[in-house]
């Protein structure tokens, strides 16, 4: 995710547009997606996500993800249950939301759509306070 924020600053100071952020299934899309096409891709997806989004939070549509690609990814997942399935990815939107907003959880929290204890009752339940400190050090 530290390209794809470095390419959103870039092209929304540049283009003077007002994307500062990712929707948390576009975080999922970007850090599922293969990227063939490498870093150049990854740059071309976001200009052309900042050039033609009017939203502060870039959306999956925008970033060229379609519903498409969302059900082959789950269609690609390891057998587990359901509750491993939700937990798996409440973790993975979470972690990324968090890591978009610099580990900011009051802005994590508003992009989550949830409130900020929530989010925090979250983290604990997921495990993530530990992960959360190691990536700090």
């Amino acid at each position: 995710m530290l390209l794809a924020n470095f390419f959103l600053n870039r092209f929304s100071a540049g283009l003077k547009k007002k994307a500062r952020g990712f929707r948390a299934d576009s975080i999922n899309f970007i850090e599922s997606y293969e990227w063939p096409g490498n870093v150049r891709e990854l740059e071309n997806k976001i200009q052309r996500a900042v050039i033609m989004s009017d939203s502060p939070l870039l959306e999956p549509d925008a970033l060229g993800f379609t519903q498409q690609r969302l059900k082959e990814k789950i269609f690609a997942m390891p057998e587990m249950t359901l509750k491993e399935a939700r937990e798996r990815t409440e973790r993975e939107i979470i972690t990324s939301a968090i890591e978009n907003q610099r580990g900011n959880m009051a802005r994590a929290a508003e992009m989550l759509g949830i409130s900020r204890p929530t989010l925090y009752d979250l983290v604990r339940k997921l495990g993530l306070l530990k992960s959360l400190d190691q990536a700090d050090a």
